[in-house]
């Protein structure tokens, strides 16, 4: 009896040893990209410094444009040339069209209803339709022209302001109250302090040569409500705070077997603050718009009017409205404020580039007060400065991660379903090939009409990336960069303050998911 019970266990082993090199020859026989050697549990993570795109730039530099990482457990593909990035946001755009799930963003982002974040799907498709038809259409954006204007003037009288009191001016503050400011004002309608005697000025003349219906719509978002917006500097925090978060390493995306570890190095204790003060505020926001006697259009009350009369094509909840809210804040602020610095920062270092921009600014303003939309057209040095300088400092270097919705072959190379995709844009926009001397800040190679542009079709230079996922506020973000830099430079001439060189100036890059600079921008208006 006991012969035969041996027998057929040593049948089952065998057999499953079989089945086991089967699997294993079956996966061999499917090539994978090139990847680095990597370690029991954290795989590839030791290679990762503080800059996650510099490291990679180099790895790709061994291994080439297309490498498997394991980050952790998680295996990660590495994009690092325009041909290989094409492959993936156009050519094969609908196979990783999706977004991988992290612990962050489903604490931090409501279980990633964000439109950001959200997997590719149904509720995506709608929720990005709506943020287009209500907030970031290009007609939407155009409409809120003199909202952008008024919050030029008021960013102009607040560096005049200061420039009384002090030699050097913080424009990193600057740049961060305006791009906020305009969101508040268009997504949360909370009315502007009184404004000063130059800026009424400036504010006559955008009256004077806009139209009446341009003018009813300026009115409208400045005195609806009857107090300021109190929380802005908590909003302020917590949009920084949610950002590092959404960058930080935890054992859970990565090794979850040491998940554990996160609750003993308080990853856990401290996203869940974030996420309850953010809860807290937005459900503040919310109830406040909801007891309002009068309701004047913003996108919350939008919001909140679709939600109430079930007019969307999901079931729009409170929690899709703070996910919405959240993802406004969050995602608008950020391209904004990060390159309204590093504009500044390169122009400062390189005089006679900011000289020939502001010739050609103070040219076509003739004898007006202020750059208006319209004016923006003409200033060509104006936009091949905003390029050259987005190439070098691409706001989100790595894009938004995407992930494979199934198995697939890219250029040979078998890609498993579930793939974390990350494109390393830092990489692309230097790629020699297609810029030569790719470190120097030279907006000239923009002055020439290559057609080479930033939305999605030109994968030489992928800033806001392409295809399905491309971001859909490129046209809000950009519109408020150029006002705000050719208004400054109209206004003001800018220096390195007192006793700093230009080698002494520091152009580093701060660690984290943004390319922010080392060190706060101050500058100093003449």
């Amino acid at each position: 009896m006991l012969f035969p019970l041996a027998f057929l266990t040593l049948f089952f082993v065998l057999v499953l040893l079989l089945t086991k090199k089967l699997v294993c020859n079956e996966k061999h026989l499917k090539l994978l990209p090139p990847s680095p050697p990597k370690l029991p549990f954290v795989g590839n993570l030791h290679q990762l410094g503080s800059i996650s795109q510099e490291s990679l730039h180099a790895l790709s530099m061994k291994y080439g444009p297309l490498m498997l990482l394991h980050l952790g457990q998680i295996p990660a593909l590495i994009v690092s040339s325009p041909e290989m990035a094409q492959e993936i946001m156009k050519n094969q755009d609908d196979v990783f069209a999706s977004r991988p799930s992290t612990k962050a963003s489903n604490l931090l982002l409501y279980g990633g209803k964000t439109v950001g974040i959200a997997p590719y799907g149904e509720y995506w498709k709608h929720a990005k339709k709506l943020y287009i038809v209500h907030m970031l259409g290009a007609s939407k954006v155009k409409s809120f022209k003199l909202v952008r204007q008024e919050e030029v003037c008021l960013a102009l009288e607040k560096i005049r302001h200061a420039q009384r009191l002090s030699n050097s001016i913080d424009l990193s503050e600057v740049f961060s109250s305006f791009t906020l400011d305009i969101l508040c004002r268009l997504g949360l309608l909370y009315e502007k302090k009184k404004i000063d005697t130059f800026s009424l000025t400036i504010l006559y003349f955008m009256r004077f040569t806009s139209t009446n219906a341009e003018i009813k719509e300026l009115n409208k978002t400045r005195v609806v409500v009857s107090r300021n917006f109190s929380n802005r500097n908590l909003l302020r925090e917590l949009i920084e705070e949610g950002t590092a978060l959404l960058g930080e390493f935890n054992f859970e995306d990565y090794i979850p077997c040491l998940c554990i570890l996160d609750i003993f190095l308080k990853f856990d204790s401290k996203i869940k603050v974030v996420s309850r003060k953010w809860d807290d505020l937005l459900e503040q926001v919310i109830t406040e718009h909801l007891n309002r006697d009068e309701k004047n259009g913003d996108f919350l009350d939008i919001l909140l009017s679709l939600e109430l009369n079930k007019q969307t094509e999901f079931e729009l909840t409170k929690e899709h409205t703070k996910a919405f809210l959240l993802d406004m804040f969050g995602a608008g602020t950020h391209t904004t404020f990060v390159t309204l610095e590093w504009v500044m920062a390169e122009l400062v270092k390189d005089q006679k580039t900011m000289q020939k921009l502001q010739q050609q600014i103070r040219k076509v303003s003739g004898n007006k007060q202020i750059i208006t939309e319209e004016d923006l057209k003409n200033i060509t040095w104006l936009k091949a400065v905003i390029k050259e300088t987005l190439r070098i400092h691409p706001p989100a270097p790595l894009l938004v991660p995407r992930e494979s919705l199934q198995e697939s072959q890219v250029k040979g190379y078998h890609i498993p379903k579930g793939t974390k995709i990350l494109i390393n844009a830092w990489t692309i926009n230097r790629d020699p090939k297609f810029w030569p001397n790719p470190e120097e800040f030279f907006p000239e190679r923009f002055m020439e009409d290559t057609g080479v542009d930033f939305r999605g079709n030109n994968f030489q230079l992928i800033l806001f990336g392409a295809g399905k996922r491309i971001c859909p506020g490129i046209n809000f973000a950009i519109s408020n960069i150029e006002l705000m830099i050719a208004n400054m430079l109209l206004h003001f001439n800018w220096e390195l303050p007192s006793g700093m060189t230009r080698d002494e100036f520091d152009m580093g890059h701060a660690p984290g998911l943004s390319v922010r600079r080392n060190e706060k921008l101050c500058l100093v208006p003449r």
